[in-house]
């Protein structure tokens, strides 16, 4: 068995297996690396090397370090097994732990050497004795000591580096838990071992003393999920365990070869039979915590923190009910956390930022979790909050293909993607759905309207009543400054697509597709110009408004937070919105078609919760990404998160790179997966 672990720095790399090596971390700063890579022979003896790596070169140095002879489990007082059991101990494990974080400035853990040995007892004789299965946890911790060179070598004009080799090696007492371990893995940089034994029992235990870990006070700081009390339920006897990246989910392997997912529950601690509100409070913390470290760590693979928590949330709602506690409380607390603690710049009110909006890849995994707990099936409806990160994580999606679509090359007298016809047939759905989406946005501003002036005078409560009742996203969408902004960058790349569609030297493909955008605008009951003046308007109150409210930047944020993950207009903004329903959109309604633009059919965009949208949804299949609706029988991908589909299509030869890149994932940012086509419809 090998196990190998990088040296080089403090940093916990990515884990994979290589046949029978494990490498679990690497610095690739530097143009030679160094590894530890540690054995167990035959002969029962321990050896470690340092391996030099030459990434550059792919050259290989192996260096010999340490041989620990006798690498048995040691002889034990008490409650140890026999000496003939121990002797038939086998080595199951061999791990490199890589070094700890600095905790409290006492310095940074240094790696450890942890084998396991198991004893596996035959009972098949029937004795009158029957023995248990148990393993040892052996742990050598690999102390470094500068290498003592002689004072001459100090006189030499070219220094070598200095060299580290380990000076210590020294074994703590052996540690016996009386379970067969089947599987091992660090947790929480490095700090934390998780033990899964064979009856299913999974253990946390300091990588320090290899003691179970006690759950704190979680009244002062809250540290992982384990310690605010959420447990693995009972997954049963297995052969093998694997854990989900951030801990919160695991799969087991049983004597039956079959796969069973089990997700952690938080185990039930009541007070006077009333939840607990410290819990309540802490596993939102822990939540967050947990999220923060997966994106800053591996990036979107939060699927399983998302899992937990939606199994919490549908644990507690009755608990919570019946203290007045409500889930959109506990979401909205999580998703304005997530977006604080991310640093991600949801304001653009006053300073637009257009890099934050389209480069930040941590807008789109808070919008992916926001979208994702709102999400209770394909035939239900969607939360408010949902909907409006759905429509947001559209826009990003649709901005960014325009953006790409319209960018110059670098090649003189080469035209933009955007007039290939392969591009134009990508963006025919985009600019159909956005088009469609200024329609509902029109008629429901025009039926807000009209509701505030059948109620007379607007107050705060009216409004948020009725947008709730409503479950439309249409206002916050537009005063919002996120979703704003992409809204004013689509009408922008919009209205310059418009001007190429006049009569010109054009043929054959690319003619065709032209013919069928300048379809789609003249179809449209709001023009461009109409809609963008919409945005130009709102703007302008907000941003007027805000500066002349003398507010703050910390509460303007607070402000757009709160329009943005839980749909609540702002307080100094709903007296200039009654003047703006009331009487600046009366002068829009005598440019358009009203009667036209509210049977207009929208159904399609997943937004109206009406029977017509209900009927749509079930009878037909929309490409997530490419807004066209998929035939029966088609090759499709599906979105592992929110099961979202696109047609599984192969890019024309000559296509843009950028338009195949945008298609690996989901507008989520999730990974898809492939099915058959008869599950369609």
């Amino acid at each position: 068995m090998l196990g190998t672990a990088f040296a080089c720095g403090y940093e916990r790399g990515q884990r994979f297996a290589v046949d029978f090596e494990l490498v679990t971390g690497a610095d690739r700063d530097r143009a030679e690396s160094t590894m530890l890579l540690v054995t167990h022979s035959t002969d029962k003896q321990l050896r470690l090397y340092r391996v030099g790596i030459d990434f550059q070169q792919l050259v290989f140095n192996i260096q010999h370090l340490k041989t620990i002879d006798d690498c048995s489990p040691m002889d034990q007082q008490g409650n140890s097994p026999s000496m003939i059991r121990k002797m038939s101990c086998q080595i199951s494990h061999l791990e490199l732990i890589p070094p700890g974080p600095d905790i409290r400035n006492r310095g940074p853990a240094p790696p450890v050497a942890l084998a396991v040995f198991s004893y596996v007892p035959d009972n098949s004789q029937h004795d009158a004795i029957r023995e248990e299965p148990f393993s040892i946890l052996a742990r050598w911790d690999l102390h470094n000591a500068k290498a003592k060179l002689h004072p001459s070598f100090e006189q030499l004009t070219s220094k070598r580096p200095n060299v580290s080799s380990p000076g210590e090696l020294p074994r703590f007492d052996d540690v016996l838990v009386n379970h067969l371990l089947v599987s091992l893995q660090d947790a929480y940089l490095s700090t934390v071992l998780v033990l899964t034994y064979s009856d299913g029992t999974i253990e946390y235990r300091d990588r320090t003393g290899t003691g179970i870990l006690a759950r704190d006070d979680i009244s002062k700081q809250v540290s992982s999920m384990y310690q605010v009390g959420f447990d693995f339920p009972d997954v049963g006897a297995c052969l093998h365990s694997a854990l989900s990246p951030n801990l919160c989910a695991v799969v087991s392997l049983n004597e039956s070869y079959d796969l069973k997912l089990g997700v952690m529950q938080l185990s039930p601690r009541r007070i006077d039979g009333v939840v607990d509100h410290y819990i309540v409070e802490a596993a939102t913390r822990a939540f967050v915590l947990q999220f923060w470290i997966a994106c800053t760590s591996h990036g979107n693979h939060t699927d399983d923190i998302l899992a937990v928590m939606q199994s919490f949330l549908k644990q507690r709602s009755d608990d919570w009910t019946e203290q007045g506690l409500l889930l959109g409380d506990l979401e909205q607390i999580f998703l304005g956390e997530i977006y604080r603690v991310l640093v991600v710049n949801i304001d653009h009110s006053i300073d637009p930022q257009p890099e934050q909006l389209f480069r930040n890849q941590s807008i789109q995994r808070c919008l992916s979790m926001q979208m994702s707990l709102g999400y209770f099936g394909e035939r239900q409806h969607r939360s408010l909050p949902a909907k409006v990160a759905l429509i947001i994580l559209n826009l990003r999606f649709t901005s960014l293909m325009l953006a790409y679509s319209f960018k110059k090359p670098n090649v003189p007298g080469t035209d933009s993607d955007y007039k290939k016809p392969e591009v134009l047939r990508s963006l025919l759905g985009l600019v159909s759905w956005s088009m469609a989406l200024m329609n509902f946005i029109t008629d429901e501003l025009f039926t807000l309207g009209n509701l505030v002036k059948v109620h007379g005078a607007m107050n705060k409560a009216f409004l948020d009543s009725k947008i709730r009742e409503m479950n439309t996203p249409a206002l916050i969408i537009v005063l919002s400054s996120t979703p704003r902004s992409f809204l004013k960058y689509i009408c922008r790349y919009l209205r310059v697509l418009s001007t190429e569609l006049k009569p010109g030297p054009i043929h054959g493909a690319q003619s065709m597709l032209f013919d069928e955008l300048g379809a789609v605008f003249n179809k449209s009951h709001v023009t461009l110009i109409q809609f963008d003046r919409i945005l130009s308007e709102v703007d302008s109150i907000v941003k007027t408004t805000y500066i002349s409210s003398q507010m703050s930047d910390a509460e303007r944020k607070n402000a757009e937070k709160d329009m943005l993950v839980a749909a609540i207009v702002p307080s100094v903004l709903v007296a200039v919105l009654e003047s703006f329903l009331t009487v600046w959109l009366d002068g829009l309604r005598a440019e358009v078609n009203e009667a036209e633009l509210y049977f207009a059919d929208v159904s399609w965009l997943g937004l109206s919760d009406d029977r017509r949208s209900d009927a749509w949804r079930k009878n037909h299949v929309l490409d997530v990404l490419r807004k066209v609706e998929l035939p029966r029988g088609a090759t499709i991908r599906r979105c592992t998160r929110c099961c979202a589909v696109m047609e599984h299509v192969w890019m024309p030869h000559g296509g843009s790179s950028w338009s195949a890149t945008m298609q690996r994932f989901c507008l989520c940012g999730a990974w898809w997966m492939m099915t058959r086509g008869e599950d369609l419809g």
